[in-house]
Parts: C-alpha cells; structure tokens; sequence
C-alpha cells in the first residue's frame, strides 16, 4: 500500500502514469493543459435526451444458423486475479441453457482507467450530455447475437482515477514501474477466465481490442492457439510518442486560427499566452522523445514518466504492427473512425498500406463514417441517448461469420 509520508507524490505518479495510458480522454485539449474546450474544434452534431443504458441497433442477420437473434441478455459479475490483483468482470450472454456452446468475445480496453462498462463522458476536450458506457453497448449488441462477450475493469482503474472506478490504489501502484506488462498478464488473465466458462465454443474466440487494446490483443493472438480472430477498433499505425506530438501540433493549429479569426480580443490574449506554453511543451518533448529513440541509456523521465515505461509501450506498438504485417497470423478485422480526433488524419491510409494481402485469408479494414475515436456515433438519432454506432457490431458479426462458420 502506499505510505501516508509520500502518498501525494506517488498518486501524482499514478495521476500520471494515468494520463500517460490515457490520450483517448485526456489529449493535448483536455484541462490537464489548461486549455479549455472552446480552444478546440471536435465535429460534433445535435445530441438530444440521455439514456442510462442505450444499446446499438441489433444488426442484420449473418448466417442465422450460427448468430441468431436474442431478445433477453443475462448480465453476470464475476472476477479473476492477475499479478495478485482481483479484477472485476462482467459477462454478457444470451439468456438460456447455460451449457450451451456459443462464440466468444473478449474486450480489450483502450488507453486510460476503464471500467468492465467503459463509461466516457468527454471526447478531445467536448463534453457530452451523458456518460456513454461503450463496453457495455457494444458487449449487449455482440451477445445479442449469440456472444458470451467478457468485459473487465482495467487494472488503472483504480479509486480516485474515474467516477466509475473504485479498486484499491495498490493495483496501479505495484505495478507502476512494469504497467505494460501488467496488462498483458491482466488481458491474458481474462482470456483464460473467459476460455473456462461453460458458454465459450473454445474453437471460437475472438480478442476485440481497441486502441491500446487492439495491440494487447495482437500480442496475446500470437501465441494463443484459441484465439480464431482479432478486431482492431480505431487502432494506431503511430508509436504513442508520434501520437503525442501529431496531437500538440494539430492543437497548435487549431489556437493559431482561433487568434488569427479574432485579433485584439480579450480570448486572444488567452489563447497567445496557451501557445508559447504549448510550443514549449511542444519542442521540450519532440527534443526528448528523439533523444530517447537515439540513445538507449536515456535515463530522464518525459512528463515524469520513467523511460523504461515510455520504451515498454513503444515495444507494444512496433509489436502489434509486426502483427498486423505478418504472413502467418490469423484472421484480422480493422475498424477506423471516420472521426477520430485522437489519432494523426492518415491513420487509416497508413493501416491500410500495413495490411498484406494473403490469398484465402479473411482481412477486412473498414472506415466507419460519423464515428469519434471512442467508437460513438454522432450522426445518429439520438432521441434514446448516444450510442456507439450501430456499424461496428454489424462488421464484426460478418466478420466471424465469415471466419467460423463450418
């Protein structure tokens, strides 16, 4: 446990070890840097009355044989321990015999503290009128078609990281100095839980991960025979210190067309005042970003965050890229966000390049159109509330259609 003389300075570390695995809330628009949303641009449209617990369409049917159709879900909390930590979880399944064999999915988190849920209530620095719990949706949407679907609160989710999360402090913090292996050990932890209910067709197990996730799930697929496929949902084909930077230099643009569209103001000098500090911040960590490429015995911490960390996550990226460009790996489905303002506005094109081609190989990459980074529709009807978009699910279901029919 942490100890009472140094607990403000070790849950700054958390704090920001937090924010480190957590650019899809907290990015270069967020109040960790002062700048406030109105500083922003994110293409946002008109969002009606909230929903507690919204669900995306049921999608069409694929194969009816294999994904019928389910109106009544069961929603079971259950844990499992990883690197000593007992981590909650929640499986999602059709309602029915509970010995019934059915395909599987597992849900990898993306960069930040998740809960089993994935409740977000902010995207890129705009609030939304309610909390959307995206796990939970897309998890009710999958099950509905015949999923047993796993979710599980990461283990940064921790008490004080989120409204929605309250496990003990000590799950980060013992693992604060080996974070990305802990959540490989955490992810490969849920996949065993999750091979051990008496619902899961063994033989049919998808990994769907996304962002942090989608490379999470990459490393577990290459050495676990069980796994039948894998979807990336808004993966980057960028290492996380090149997302960094892309993010401060487009938030860079954004104030300087803010100042130039109204000179003189009382904002403008607000927002100068943003942009030094934001190109100081800017060159400090592009000089220290490169100098820890360059130099393997760099010992300085970046944004106070040791370089063993920096140089772990790096490894988890350039791994799941060499994943995605190898010959010999299984079935993959990639799902970009048309609006993803998290990562660089080529992502997609350059995912797309990655991709090789292998004759009776299912590969699919699909761009999915008024979506943000954390997979919510903004081009939808929003009278029940907002929603991931209904797209995704439909892709998936086709998707292990195609891959574990007979």
């Amino acid at each position: 446990m942490l100890k009472t003389s140094s607990c403000k300075r070790s849950w700054r570390r958390l704090e920001l070890l937090l924010l480190l695995t957590g650019l899809a809330g907290a990015t270069a628009c967020t109040s960790h840097n002062k700048i406030t949303p109105e500083t922003c641009i994110e293409p946002t449209r008109a969002v009606t009355q909230a929903a507690d617990d919204a669900t995306s369409s049921t999608p069409p049917d694929a194969r009816e044989e294999l994904f019928g159709t389910y109106a009544e879900l069961t929603r079971q909390e259950i844990s499992f321990t990883s690197r000593g930590a007992r981590l909650r979880a929640i499986i999602t399944a059709p309602k029915g015999d509970a010995s019934f064999e059915r395909p599987a999915a597992l849900i990898l988190h993306d960069h930040g503290p998740r809960s089993a849920d994935g409740f977000i209530d902010r995207e890129f620095g705009v609030k939304y009128p309610q909390d959307v719990p995206i796990y939970r949706q897309l998890a009710r949407a999958l099950a509905s078609r015949g999923f047993v679907v796993m979710t599980f609160d990461k283990r940064t989710c921790v008490s004080g990281a989120s409204a929605y999360c309250n496990a003990p402090r000590e799950n980060l913090a013992s693992q604060q100095d080996q974070l990305t292996a802990a959540l490989l050990d955490d992810a490969r932890a849920a996949l065993v839980k999750l091979e051990g209910e008496p619902r899961t067709d063994r033989d049919k197990i998808l990994l769907v991960g996304h962002g942090q996730g989608a490379q999470l799930a990459a490393a577990i697929a290459r050495d676990t025979a069980t796994v039948r496929g894998v979807v990336a949902l808004a993966p980057s084909a960028s290492s996380l210190d090149h997302v960094i930077t892309s993010q401060l230099a487009r938030t860079q643009q954004t104030i300087e067309a803010k100042i130039a569209a109204a000179p003189d103001t009382a904002l403008t000098d607000r927002l100068t005042e943003e942009l030094a500090k934001l190109k100081a911040t800017s060159a400090e960590q592009t000089r220290a970003f490169s100098a820890l490429r360059a130099d393997a015995n760099y010992s300085e911490e970046i944004a106070n965050v040791p370089p063993a960390t920096w140089r772990a996550l790096f490894a988890l990226h350039e791994n799941a890229m060499a994943f995605y460009r190898a010959s010999d790996r299984g079935p993959l489905l990639v799902l970009t966000n048309e609006l993803d303002a998290v990562l660089p506005p080529d992502n997609a094109r350059a995912l797309a390049e990655t991709l090789p081609r292998k004759e009776g190989r299912e590969d699919r990459l699909e761009v999915i159109p008024d979506t943000t980074h954390n997979l919510i529709d903004l081009g939808g009807d929003h009278a029940t509330g907002m929603t991931i978009h209904p797209d995704i699910a439909t892709h998936i279901i086709e998707f292990s259609a195609s891959i574990m029919s007979p």
